[in-house]
């Protein structure tokens, strides 16, 4: 999907994310707009990417599998945002929805 936005293309992704033995870390990139956690075997972390870099944007991260009451996943930023404390996905269908002023990482929606 491209969109135009003040002059510059945005390529957004959505990016389907399962966490399995092993794999338990995912660093999104700016580009990530939609983060589906959709399959977990094991707890994990996502990284928000960096928020000057996001400035502007709107992220939506949510549980698709039903399954973060089994196995918790952890919502961290890069220590670059003021005022953050870090967010868990732990019930079923669970969601965040972040806004990026590029100081700080805004919870528009916290359904967790």
């Amino acid at each position: 999907m491209d969109d135009k936005l003040f002059g510059t293309y945005l390529k957004a992704t959505t990016v389907q994310i399962a966490f399995e033995t092993g794999d338990i870390t995912y660093q999104m990139k700016p580009n990530d707009l939609l983060v589906r956690v959709n399959d977990l075997s094991i707890a994990g972390t996502i990284t928000l990417p960096p928020v000057v870099e996001c400035a502007g944007r709107i992220y939506s991260i949510r549980d698709c599998g039903g399954l973060t009451s089994s196995y918790n996943v952890t919502i961290q930023d890069k220590d670059d945002s003021r005022d953050w404390s870090d967010d868990t996905l732990d019930s079923a269908e669970d969601s965040l929805l972040l806004y990026s002023d590029g100081e700080k990482w805004h919870k528009i929606l916290d359904d967790t």
